[in-house]
């Protein structure tokens, strides 16, 4: 099928391309009622070294802090850690429950650890990732084993502190509203198509040359097949007499032909029938 075909298809279909483009768009939209908003905020903690006045304290100082920040990012789910952050927010959740909204990671070869709390609310997401941040240094630096000078070998301290979200990370209403509708506009152009193709009648020139698996040897365009059509004067009834004029000029030419055995005759009108 072209493009033109496709398109002339959904205009005489039109009601069935609309409830199967709308039928997808309407489930977006009550996924997207249903689901509880969710904010995201993000801390940011340093790990640094302490002491070091040369340059090779200086530098295992640095590498000990690359090498621990993976290490400090784990303890943020830790039962220390989060029992500590229930008690200063006074959460009514559980340290599992706790520990699904909280999560840290440290990219490979840096001293950062981002805190990530997700909740329902912007303030609680913020409260919870810069407390859980907090705390998460004070751990750190009272787990760390000291040297020979009783002195912590790096130090934890919090750079940025989370922001209140702008808004919620899940559901994302505009991205769902879209993929609904191109989901809706691919469901209704296949079934446009798919009943398009399992439509046996014939509407243009084109699919009645296909069908026949023979040229056309003229085609009458506007003939109303009734007594009620004529006389109008109209447009349409005066082409008509040129048309017959033109299939009768092909018509000679056909019937004596070599290759001529058979010449159909087919009419539109359901009550004109085809005369073979």
């Amino acid at each position: 099928m072209t493009v033109a075909d496709v398109l002339r298809a959904v205009l005489a279909r039109w009601l069935l391309f609309v409830l199967c483009c709308l039928a997808p768009v309407v489930a977006a939209i009550a996924v997207v009622r249903a689901t509880a908003p969710v904010y995201e905020g993000t801390a940011e903690l340093f790990v640094a070294p302490t002491g070091g006045t040369t340059a090779p304290d200086a530098y295992q100082g640095a590498l000990l802090a690359q090498q621990q920040a993976p290490s400090y990012a784990r303890l943020a789910n830790s039962p220390a850690v989060l029992k500590a952050v229930i008690a200063d927010l006074h959460l009514t959740l559980s340290v599992s429950q706790l520990a699904t909204q909280v999560s840290a990671a440290s990219p490979t070869g840096s001293v950062l650890i981002d805190v990530t709390a997700r909740a329902g609310t912007g303030n609680s997401a913020r409260a919870i990732a810069n407390d859980v941040a907090a705390r998460l240094g004070v751990t750190a630096e009272r787990i760390a084993v000291p040297n020979a000078r009783r002195r912590v070998p790096v130090k934890v301290t919090l750079v940025k502190p989370a922001a209140l979200p702008p808004g919620p990370i899940s559901p994302r209403k505009a991205t769902d509203l879209a993929v609904g509708l191109v989901v809706g506009l691919a469901i209704a152009f296949s079934a446009v198509i798919l009943r398009e193709k399992a439509d046996g009648r014939v509407r243009t020139v084109q699919q009645a040359q296909s069908s026949a698996g023979c040229g056309l040897v003229a085609v009458v365009e506007g003939a109303h097949g009734g007594a009620g059509s004529r006389g109008r004067g109209t447009e349409r009834d005066r082409t008509v007499p040129e048309s017959f004029r033109r299939f009768r000029v092909r018509l000679a030419p056909a019937m004596t032909a070599r290759h001529a055995r058979n010449l159909a005759v087919t009419c539109g009108v359901p009550e004109l029938g085809h005369r073979s």
